[in-house]
C-alpha cells in the first residue's frame, strides 16, 4: 500500500466510527405524532355522528372548490353534497342519512387528517417544527 491509500483507508474508518456513535436511546428526546392519525378519525367517524356532519361539511367545502384531489369521488357527489348541504342549512338528518353520511366519511380520512394537520398548524405554528420531523 502507498502512502494515499493509507491515508484513505485511515479516512474511511475514522468517518465509518463517527458515523456509528449514536446516541442511547434513552438520552433522545422523545417527539410523539402530535396529529389526529387516520386510525383516530375512523374511530371518531364510528362513533361520535357529530363529527360525521362536520366532517361532511368540511369535505363539502373542498369539493365546492374543484380543485383536484379535494372532490367527493363521482359515486359519492350527489349524495355527499345533498347531504352537506342539508346540514349546512341547519336540517337535522334522519338515522338513515346520518348513516349514509358516515359511509361517505369513512372513505376520506386520509384528507380529513390533512385538513387537521393544516389546522393545528395553523393554530399553534410551533408544530410546524414538529412535523417536518415527520414529514408532514
Amino acid at each position: 500500500m502507498n502512502k494515499t491509500t493509507k491515508t484513505a483507508v485511515k479516512t474511511v474508518a475514522t468517518v465509518k466510527k463517527a458515523v456509528a456513535v449514536k446516541a442511547p436511546k434513552a438520552d433522545r428526546p422523545k417527539v410523539f405524532y402530535p396529529f389526529e392519525t387516520k386510525k383516530q378519525i375512523s374511530a371518531k367517524i364510528a362513533t361520535d355522528d357529530s363529527y360525521v356532519r362536520q366532517a361532511l361539511v368540511q369535505l363539502h367545502e373542498g369539493h365546492k372548490t374543484n380543485e383536484a384531489g379535494n372532490q367527493f369521488a363521482s359515486s359519492h357527489a350527489a349524495s355527499g353534497v345533498a347531504l352537506a348541504t342539508a346540514i349546512v342549512e341547519g336540517r337535522d338528518l334522519t338515522v338513515a342519512e346520518t348513516e349514509k353520511a358516515r359511509t361517505i366519511v369513512c372513505h376520506y380520512t386520509k384528507r380529513l387528517a390533512r385538513h387537521a394537520r393544516q389546522v393545528a398548524k395553523a393554530t399553534e405554528p410551533e408544530l410546524i417544527e414538529t412535523a417536518k420531523i415527520f414529514g408532514v
